[in-house]
């Protein structure tokens, strides 16, 4: 699990997770962020994100997140930036007069549960020919690939038995 903080202005505070959880990193722009998601979506993510306006939430809704990110944002003590914090799919919303390391902690370990509830539980799919040469390796080959590449967050393994030429 990766531990994002992304803001400009306080980074103090948080520097202060780096006792408690192997793997933080600090980010000082949204794009930052975005270009550190883009290269890691196979690892579960925790996104603190520092917010001075609504606009910065807004361009959440730009990012094309998977199952595997949970978001805590940290704003204005303010009922828009709430209201719009959760429309746009953010898990956690904590104004900045209340905010304490304590709180972020215990929803970083809480977010772990969230993740995994979110992705599901795991299926598997078993497929078989009955004789060589009626294509079941090809199919099932592309089936393969297609799933790896349309479900990023997902692990896929495929395995072929046969005995025949392949």
């Amino acid at each position: 699990m990766v531990v994002a903080y992304v803001s400009n202005v306080e980074n103090e505070c948080f520097m202060r997770l780096k006792n408690d959880f192997t793997d933080v990193r600090i980010f000082t722009s949204g794009d930052e962020f975005i270009n550190f998601y883009a290269k890691s979506k196979s690892r579960d993510i925790v996104l603190i994100y520092r917010v001075e306006s609504k606009e910065d939430i807004k361009s959440l809704l730009n990012i094309r997140f998977g199952n595997n990110i949970y978001m805590i944002v940290i704003g204005k003590n303010n009922i828009e930036y709430s209201l719009l914090a959760g429309r746009v799919g953010v898990d956690s919303y904590i104004s900045e007069s209340d905010v304490n390391i304590e709180m972020v902690k215990n929803l970083i370990i809480n977010s772990q549960t969230v993740i995994k509830k979110r992705r599901g539980k795991s299926n598997i799919s078993v497929f078989s020919g009955i004789s060589g040469g009626v294509g079941t390796t090809s199919i099932v080959m592309n089936l393969a690939k297609n799933l790896a590449q349309n479900n990023l967050e997902k692990n896929i393994l495929f395995l072929d038995f046969s005995y025949t030429k392949s």
